[in-house]
């Protein structure tokens, strides 16, 4: 069901009008964070304002090998990692986590959305578990885009081959935010 982006560039992979809330995922090598993002608290209403307020903000171990392969659905694990906002945003109120939550259940509250599709933004540093969460998140209505280093800066800029995504995404929010010049200090893994 997740269609993933024909380009993560910006336009192309702007949500599309009328998306109320977006979903940002950054898969890091110890943890997984997530954050859902109110657009209708942006500005103007405009998803192509480049405010994406974040709204609640939320850390999960990695997804389990054992779950993928004991025969769980994704959206069953998909639910199991998510605050009830955010569930009940992609699968519906009466849905509940400790439950069997279907694929039947996302698609039918995708269609009370003014856009089906939950528009989810992905960095990572770990290929493994980008794997998993495509995994999950094909199995509900969604597009799903994963970010690149020249999504961020591009070899003229500074960047540099290895540089993580995770990394470049935090320095432009500090650049966003605080202006020119910024710096950013990650304590990675061992914090």
């Amino acid at each position: 069901m997740a269609e993933p982006s024909s380009s993560s560039k910006w336009p192309d992979a702007a949500p599309p009008e009328g998306q109320q809330t977006i979903l940002t995922i950054s898969c890091g090598n110890s943890h997984i964070h997530w954050a859902t993002h109110d657009i209708s608290s942006s500005p103007n209403n405009n998803a192509n304002a480049n405010e994406f307020a974040p709204s609640l903000f939320w850390r999960t171990p990695h997804i389990n090998d054992d779950d993928m392969k004991d025969g769980t659905s994704p959206a069953m694990i998909l639910s199991r990692m998510l605050p009830e906002s955010i569930h009940d945003y992609i699968f519906g109120a009466a849905a509940d986590a400790s439950n069997n939550v279907t694929e039947e259940m996302a698609r039918d509250q995708s269609q009370k959305r003014a856009v089906e599709k939950l528009s989810v933004y992905v960095v990572y540093t770990n290929a493994d578990q980008l794997a998993k969460l495509e995994k999950l998140f094909a199995s509900i209505p969604s597009n799903f885009v994963v970010l690149d280093g020249d999504d961020f800066f591009n070899e003229e800029q500074g960047r540099y081959n290895g540089m993580g995504v995770d990394r470049l995404a935090t320095l432009t929010g500090a650049v966003y935010f605080y202006g020119h010049p910024a710096l950013v200090f990650d304590g990675g893994t061992a914090t």
